[in-house]
């Protein structure tokens, strides 16, 4: 019986000791009809936790005036590569990138105004569909 509890501790610590993991993939910058700079991340994380995934997003570039995403994916092959994009939706909102959106965890949001919004899944490539005039509500505000 000792033996099955020290097994079930050391099981216990090692999960619980286990670091995330965060891998940049893709970087987007544009000025394109901002006055400032805009940039998009993509990023690979085994992470479960949005605190976790919200602190990492916040140590990005980010210009007053300007747009900052930080795209999470649960599938490290399954992570796009938006640095070689010159589409401005397509590169900062991953607009049309469908086969990776099963895998996409959130979106981390630092806006024009720096007010900080973490979107749920895949909404943000939703958030204002121009084809159905629906407008995304998952964007939630971080305080």
């Amino acid at each position: 019986m000792k033996k099955i509890i020290v097994i079930l501790m050391l099981v216990v610590s090692c999960v619980s000791f286990s670091k995330s993991i965060f891998k940049d993939v893709g970087y987007f910058k544009t000025k394109q009809g901002l006055p400032s700079v805009s940039r998009s991340f993509t990023v690979y994380t085994n992470s479960k936790s949005t605190k976790e995934m919200i602190e990492y997003a916040r140590k990005k570039m980010y210009t007053e005036r300007g747009n900052t995403l930080v795209h999470f994916f649960n599938n490290e092959n399954m992570t796009p590569q938006n640095s070689t994009i010159t589409n401005y939706d397509v590169g900062m909102y991953l607009e049309g990138a469908t086969d990776y959106y099963k895998y996409m965890i959130g979106t981390y949001q630092r806006g024009l105004q720096k007010q900080e919004t973490w979107w749920r899944k895949n909404s943000i490539t939703m958030a204002d569909d121009t084809k159905t005039n629906k407008i995304s509500k998952d964007g939630t505000l971080i305080k």
